[in-house]
């Protein structure tokens, strides 16, 4: 490939993103020109190898990883996924710290260092059910998740069940307002340039717009389906897709942040109820966790599903390869193009940008504790002060002179 001409910068992330799902130079040499014009391109095996270097991408071989080298990134691993096995904590390693792993040392490391933890892992199995899907962007399901609901946090889900996509992982003050569910789905139909042919929810007001919404699209680009509604509603545990993530997410994502955030009930440090309280909690926590939720997307999304003879869906590659080469997997994608102005338009009237349901907290509270963070000089929010920052900042907001005229402005509302 000539170096001087290619979009550099593009060829970069798609190596990247291959390498990190686990395919080989050659294979990516072969399939990156999918997103080039081949007339002008060229690119072979020892290309892949140059950029990886250059990239300081190794392969597992390469990093000659051992007991030694990985025993303090499994311990901080562990801190935020005090569950996951080692196929899980293989994906982590590369993704977040680029360290290539075989899941054979990994599953060693761990039978020698936590073996109760191993056992525990073997003795929960999820039961399968075999799903048929037409193909990539035949149908988006999407769904909320109340479990945190005691820290007034709430998650969102939406998800393309044939490539298993994640399309969005959203954590709110709420889930249950039609705009800001409208506004998930058309992020994520603008990133791709289209909508699905059907959008699917359980039944719930939360959920009428993005129902009015892709209907509305779908029927002004195709009038023919015009008094048809082209949204599936599912009731009584049938939406299965999203359900089966969040047992996922429950399993492998939740206890480690779950334990952190009960850690601030049990020891008073937060009360839900107090309004100060509540949008300092905002404050802090909801932009740290949706890092980390989206980080965990990520790999979710660049990591291939385990084969089994069982499924009936795409396999053996990751779900971001699988979405953008359906035709690998003998599948085809449905994707409806949309014209940004009608991606607008939808936006205008679903989902108007305005609305409060967007403000992670009152602007006069924002404004104030923005000052204050910088006054404190508090650090990035992680795992280990995430209630240190709270308590400094909540500290801080009650020290101020306008406090007191905040709250009573707060109660108001």
């Amino acid at each position: 490939m000539d170096s001087e001409a290619q979009p550099e910068a593009k060829f970069e992330e798609l190596v990247t993103q291959f390498f990190k799902a686990g395919k080989t130079d050659t294979w990516i040499a072969e399939h990156v020109l999918e997103y080039f014009d081949k007339g002008v391109y060229g690119c072979s095996a020892k290309t892949i190898q140059r950029t990886r270097a250059r990239l300081q991408l190794k392969s597992t071989r390469q990093q000659k990883a051992t007991f030694d080298s990985i025993a303090d990134i499994h311990a901080e691993i562990r801190k935020k996924f005090p569950t996951v096995g080692a196929r899980q904590m293989r994906a982590i390693m590369a993704h977040d710290y680029n360290l290539k792993v075989p899941e054979l040392l990994i599953q060693m490391f761990q039978k020698e260092v936590e073996p109760d933890l191993v056992r525990a892992r073997k003795s929960k199995r999820f039961r399968r059910k075999q799903y048929v899907g037409a193909g990539v962007m035949d149908c988006w399901t999407m769904d909320q998740h109340d479990k945190w609901r005691r820290f007034k946090l709430y998650l969102h889900v939406g998800l393309d069940p044939v490539p298993g996509q994640l399309l969005w992982l959203r954590i709110w003050w709420t889930n249950r307002n039609p705009r800001l569910i409208a506004r998930f789905y058309l992020d994520a139909a603008r990133s791709r340039g289209g909508v699905p042919l059907l959008s699917q929810s359980d039944p719930g007001t939360e959920n009428n717009g993005v129902a009015n919404c892709h209907t509305n699209i779908r029927q002004a680009l195709d009038p023919t389906l015009v008094g048809t509604l082209q949204h599936q509603w599912r009731r009584n545990k049938t939406n299965v897709k999203p359900e089966a993530f969040w047992s996922f997410l429950r399993r492998y994502f939740t206890p480690g942040f779950e334990d952190v955030l009960e850690y601030g009930l049990v020891e008073d440090l937060y009360n839900p109820e107090d309004p100060v309280h509540e949008l300092v909690f905002r404050w802090i926590f909801i932009p740290w966790l949706q890092d980390e939720l989206d980080a965990f997307m990520k790999r979710f999304n660049a990591t291939p599903r385990r084969t089994s003879k069982h499924k009936l869906l795409p396999q053996g590659d990751s779900p971001d390869v699988i979405a953008a080469m359906p035709h690998l997997h003998h599948k085809k994608s449905f994707i409806v193009g949309v014209p940004p102005a009608m991606f607008d338009d939808a936006e205008s009237k679903w989902a108007p940008p305005d609305d409060k349901v967007f403000q992670l907290v009152p602007p006069d509270f924002a404004e104030q504790a923005t000052i204050l963070c910088r006054m404190l000089q508090l650090p990035p929010t992680t795992i280990d002060n995430a209630w240190v920052n709270f308590k400094l900042l909540l500290d801080a907001v009650r020290r101020t002179s306008s406090s007191s005229s905040l709250l009573l402005r707060l109660r108001l509302n």
